[in-house]
């Protein structure tokens, strides 16, 4: 997170109901709010919540769907 640049103005993760440890790990962030959907209702719908949700005028979407990178591994709360 400490990479994230200055314009940022907000972070939002959209959980759709996912079975790993997206909602805990993206809740040790404190730039970062969570929607946590209760049970998964699809990219559109995770979509919709997130803009819904969003502050600004531009809005960028980045989807992961099961996937760790070396930035977003299970423990990485540096940032």
């Amino acid at each position: 997170m400490s990479r994230i640049p200055d314009f940022v103005g907000e972070i939002i993760v959209v959980d759709d109901g996912s079975t790993d440890r997206t909602s805990e790990v993206a809740r040790k962030y404190n730039k970062v709010a969570l929607i946590k959907l209760e049970r998964n209702m699809g990219k559109g719908r995770a979509l919709f919540e997130g803009i819904k949700s969003a502050c600004g005028d531009i809005v960028v979407f980045i989807l992961l769907v099961a996937c760790k990178t070396p930035s977003v591994r299970e423990g990485d709360t540096q940032g």
